[in-house]
This record gives structure tokens, sequence and C-alpha cells, in this order.
């Protein structure tokens, strides 16, 4: 199945629509800046600008999804369930709104961000300069899709693992500095047996 099969796909609102806008309204927007290396943004950072009188075009809603076509990694964003619906993507984002009686959006995000896809947009990026995924090979992603059921439990499994790396890690992390810290204990003893 392609991308397209179950989400529908809308760019973010170009710079031209921004600069010759003569009836301007004030909308929170998101930008491609905005999106840090994890993944992640942070929705009272995000700034207020002018946009046009149809910026719902440009709209994103509780359990859109934002994809980021420009850049070394293609990822995609599962927004918040918590979202104000005054907020506008900014072009070079894309908007992706998933049917949600066929797919969960985090299981796109998921499906998005894996090495399969990621792949696929690195052969379509390799003679580009600006690595840019046009929103057609977006559309023509395939993906694996599973009923509903099936990618809650897929979703519930990767959570699971990501706390499993979590916990691993700051185990891991524990044990350095109890090493590091029986090490200085015992220097400190030596030095004290050579006093």
């Amino acid at each position: 199945m392609i991308l397209s099969d179950v989400c529908q796909l809308k760019t973010g609102l170009p710079p031209k629509l921004r600069l010759v806008s003569d009836q301007p309204v004030r909308a929170k927007v998101i930008r491609i800046q905005d999106i840090t290396e994890d993944g992640s943004f942070d929705l009272s950072l995000l700034r207020f600008e002018n946009v046009p009188l149809s910026y719902d075009l440009y709209s994103v809603e509780p359990g859109d999804l934002i994809f980021l076509s420009e850049g070394d990694f293609h990822s995609a964003i599962s927004l918040p369930a918590h979202l104000s619906k005054e907020l506008v993507a900014l072009s070079p984002l894309y908007i992706l709104r998933p049917d949600r009686t066929r797919v969960l959006p985090e299981y796109i995000a998921w499906q998005i961000n894996q090495t399969k896809s990621q792949l696929y947009f690195k052969r379509l990026v390799r003679h580009t300069a600006d690595q840019k995924i046009e929103i057609s090979n977006l559309a023509e992603l395939d993906i694996d899709l599973p009923d509903i059921p099936s990618q809650s439990q897929i979703l519930e499994t990767l959570t699971l693992i990501e706390e499993q790396y979590r916990l691993q890690s700051d185990l891991t992390h524990r044990q350095k500095v109890y090493a590091e810290l029986k090490l200085a204990s015992f220097a400190k003893d030596l030095a004290s047996l050579n006093v």
C-alpha cells in the first residue's frame, strides 16, 4: 500500500503567499527550524506570523503529522492531541492527515521514520542539491499496513522497547559513575599509604 491511500498530503504555506497576503491574520506557525534533531518541538516557543485569510488550507490539526521534506533526515512527527487549531505549517514542511478509520497517526510516523523509508528518501535525493523530497514522491512511499489493533500492538511494543533502552542507558550511566567513585576512593586509599 502507498502512503496516499491512507493519508491526505498537503504542502505547508509557501513563502510567496506569506509575502503577498493583503488581508493577513495572525496565527502561530511551525517552521522547519522549530523542529529539534530528536523530532520534537515546543508548542509554547512557536511564534505568531501574518498569514493569508485562507490559512486553513495550511493549518494542522490534532492527529496530523508534519513531514520534514528537506534536510539530512526526512522524518515525520505526530502532533499532540491538545494542539491549537490556529497552528499553520510553513513550507518546506508537508502536512499529512491520516484516515483515522484505517491508520493511527503514530503508526504512520513510525513507518516513515523506519530505515526502509529513509533509504527510499536517500535514493530520491542522491543527486539533488537541496535534499528535498517532492510531495509526489512522499505520496508513493510504500508502507506496511496491518489492521488498527495490530498497529496499536506494534506501537505498544515500540514504547516498551524505548523504555527498556532508556532504563539500560540509565543503568549503564549509574554503573559508570559508581565505578569512577570506587576508583577515586581506591586512589585516595593508595595515596594515603604513601604519606
